[in-house]
């Protein structure tokens, strides 16, 4: 379902979702989580594709404090041809917001970093922990593009990298090529 938002004056707004959102609510922001929980706009499991959103419904997207709590990979079984896929749950999430932006569109995000403890202390942090470099696998000039290439990686570019919280949180905002 895409819904087209306008604003008071009647022009259109941009459509912003907040990945995995949890229980934080902000005013112009759409949320999607696992949760039904936290009463998102959308409840759905980020590690289930498609998303429920078409090619380019959204003009912005957050995803903060989530790709820690993923799997390495997700594990597809198809019971009928007796066959066993397994997904880089990092590259399919990273795709699938992809997808679901707009040409142009920013992508922020927030992930505890290596080596700082609260990267691996937390029990729920189930996936490899981040490092400065982690998002150079996923970006234009990032030094990896034979890497990208061979996992199927699409390509963001970089738009800011910051620290946060004396350096034990890494920010990124990326933007998908137009």
């Amino acid at each position: 379902m895409t819904a087209t938002i306008t604003s008071i004056n009647g022009a259109k707004a941009l459509r912003k979702l907040d990945v995995g959102a949890g229980a934080k609510y902000e005013e112009g922001w759409e949320t999607m989580d696992l949760s039904p929980a936290y009463s998102p706009d959308f409840a759905h499991d980020i590690t289930q594709f498609p998303w429920p959103f078409a090619d380019g419904d959204f003009d912005e997207l957050r995803c903060w404090h989530v790709l820690e709590h993923l799997p390495a990979t997700i594990t597809q079984i198809d019971w009928e041809h007796r066959a066993i896929e397994y997904t880089n749950a990092r590259v399919a999430v990273m795709n699938e917001m992809h997808r679901i932006l707009k040409p142009g569109g920013r992508l922020s995000i927030e992930v505890p970093i290596f080596p700082f403890w609260q990267s691996v202390a937390d029990p729920t942090h189930i996936s490899p922990p981040f490092v400065q470099q982690s998002f150079d696998y996923f970006t234009i000039g990032g030094g990896h593009d034979e890497h990208m290439a061979l996992y199927g990686v699409k390509a963001w570019e970089f738009v800011e990298r910051m620290s946060v919280d004396d350096g034990r949180i890494k920010r990124v905002t990326m933007r998908k090529p137009a």
